[in-house]
């Protein structure tokens, strides 16, 4: 993946937190994470492993299916 869809996917997954009024540092409790990951996957820095899209979505409140078709979707649109 290269770093544009990184930042892209980011940007997404901190909407997706935002909406469901979650803080980067309660995200961070849930996963068991430093605050720093958090911060790095939403900047792009850092994307998500298969199994960690699971765990990710699941402290989102939403399903790993949802995750992927949002993401899906800014990616394919060409949101940046």
């Amino acid at each position: 993946m290269n770093v544009d869809a990184n930042r892209t996917c980011g940007k997404c997954l901190s909407q997706i937190r935002r909406e469901q009024g979650i803080t980067q540092v309660e995200l961070a409790k849930k996963l068991r994470v430093p605050q720093s990951f958090i911060s790095k996957v939403e900047t792009g820095e850092r994307s998500l492993r298969v199994y960690e899209q699971f765990a990710y979505a699941e402290a989102l409140g939403i399903t790993v299916g949802v995750l992927v078709q949002r993401l899906e979707a800014v990616l394919s649109s060409g949101d940046k």
